[in-house]
């Protein structure tokens, strides 16, 4: 909790830190809401 998206990867496999490119992100509530990612944005 309080960490970069890149750093919390790196937290999974050391990889996906280095290779890290962006994260897109939601709030849960939204999705369960809408129903599916592309409804939220």
């Amino acid at each position: 909790k309080g960490a970069k998206a890149p750093q919390a990867a790196g937290r999974i496999h050391t990889d996906f830190e280095r290779g890290f490119i962006m994260a897109e992100v939601m709030k849960f509530d939204d999705f369960k809401n809408e129903g599916s990612e592309a409804a939220v944005k």
